[in-house]
């Protein structure tokens, strides 16, 4: 009878479907390369409009000579990420351990020798990796020794064709930390940015004609490794109005 009454008041109880699929989708699969951003329309229509202002003048103010609108629009922190502008890494995985306090290391990639016109025009480099640690952490307070750095190498006098690694005059290797693993990230490959070295950084400093960047995997004490599938070196570089662009600002069009 109660069952009776049941079915009166909620109706047949159908068995589910067996086409339905009722598990949890499955995981996204993990990335293979970094996306890729570039500087936008809006931008440069930003800089351009900025550009012909000081170029042009005003009722109240005479236009300004090249020159200095060029020094005006680097002041500002006008920079450009163009395509073309990034040094990538081979398409393969790679891994470094370590197994005491002995750092261990790999070179990953490097960008091509750099000529001063180069330098002259890049503002700055980040380095972003689709990376990942060991996945897990004994001890979080002592910090993550999974990491990666950008060295500078100079051309060996005894053979341009090969490269040293330079030595600061405290005797330490020309080698900066760009970014280490978050301590609480897992084994899962995901994108990390490293920071930005600008303009002003004491990296360019020891930087000269003919010398390259290398990006080096790295990892420190038993159990912590570094594993990365994807590496791309980013450049920005000084925007300034091309000639032609220059010259249509002065005549008035």
């Amino acid at each position: 009878m109660r069952g009776f009454l049941s079915r009166l008041l909620h109706g047949p109880q159908s068995a589910p479907s067996p086409l339905l699929n009722t598990s949890p989708p499955p995981p996204a699969p993990e990335p293979m390369s970094i996306p890729r951003t570039r500087s936008s329309l809006q931008q440069y229509m930003t800089y351009y409009t900025a550009a012909m202002a000081l170029a042009r003048g005003s009722d109240s103010r005479p236009g300004l000579p090249p020159e200095l609108v060029i020094h005006i629009c680097r002041l500002a922190g006008f920079d450009q990420l163009k395509e073309g502008h990034s040094w990538e890494s081979p398409e393969e995985d790679i891994s470094v351990y370590a197994f005491d306090a002995s750092i261990e290391a790999k070179c990953w990639f490097q960008t091509q020798p750099l000529t001063n016109r180069m330098l002259n025009r890049i503002k700055s480099i980040q380095l972003s990796t689709l990376s990942h640690h060991q996945g897990w952490v004994g001890d979080p307070n002592a910090g993550s020794w999974s990491w990666f750095d950008i060295s500078v190498f100079r051309p060996k006098e005894a053979d341009p064709t090969k490269f040293e690694v330079k030595i600061l005059p405290d005797g330490e290797e020309a080698s900066w930390c760009s970014h280490a693993h978050p301590i609480d990230s897992n084994s899962e490959y995901k994108v990390y940015k490293g920071i930005l070295f600008d303009f002003d950084h004491p990296m360019w400093k020891n930087v000269d004609e003919g010398d390259v960047l290398v990006v080096f995997l790295k990892a420190r004490f038993g159990a912590w490794s570094n594993n990365a599938r994807h590496g791309v070196l980013d450049v920005k570089t000084w925007w300034e109005p091309s000639p032609e662009m220059l010259e249509l600002m002065y005549r008035g069009g």
